[in-house]
This record gives C-alpha cells, sequence and structure tokens, in this order.
C-alpha cells in the first residue's frame, strides 16, 4: 500500500482519523473504489484490534467516524466480513 496514510496509526483515535481521511477522499474523488477497497480492507487485516470491539466497531470508532463514514467502511467491508480470519461478524 502506497498511500499518503499513516500505516500503522498508534492508536484507536489515530486509526479513525486517518479511515476519515480515506473516506473524505474518496468522497472527493482522489481515491477510486479499488483503493478504497484496498486501503480500508488492509487497516482491517492489520488493526483488526484497533478496528472491531465484540463483533462490532470500536466505540471510539463509532464516535470519530460518524454515522455517514462508518456506512461507506461497512459496505467496503462486506466482502471481507465473509472471509475474515478474526472471525470478526458485524
Amino acid at each position: 500500500m502506497e498511500y499518503k496514510y499513516l500505516k500503522y496509526p498508534a492508536s484507536i483515535a489515530a486509526l479513525a482519523e486517518e479511515l476519515s481521511r480515506v473516506v473524505d477522499d474518496y468522497k472527493g474523488r482522489w481515491i477510486g473504489n479499488d483503493d478504497l477497497r484496498e486501503i480500508v480492507e488492509w487497516y482491517a487485516q492489520e488493526h483488526p484490534e484497533k478496528l472491531f470491539s465484540g463483533g462490532t466497531y470500536n466505540i471510539t470508532m463509532q464516535r470519530k467516524l460518524g454515522k455517514r463514514r462508518l456506512q461507506i467502511i461497512d459496505k467496503t467491508l462486506a466482502a471481507y466480513k465473509a472471509k475474515s480470519p478474526h472471525g470478526e461478524e458485524l
């Protein structure tokens, strides 16, 4: 992944900020569908403990991202969640 986003954010809040930037760049048409899917799936694979909690999205993630951004991420991760090696079902 060679993008302008942090690959290893140190906290849940930092990951939420990066995902917010990703979705905003997607909505602003700076990145396309394939890039969005690649980036979001990469974060879900590399940082599941920060993104998910108890079978749903982490509460900090929900609050920082907001409903609309989370809907885009949720739709993007629909295929990933079906084959998730981490067993996270949303």
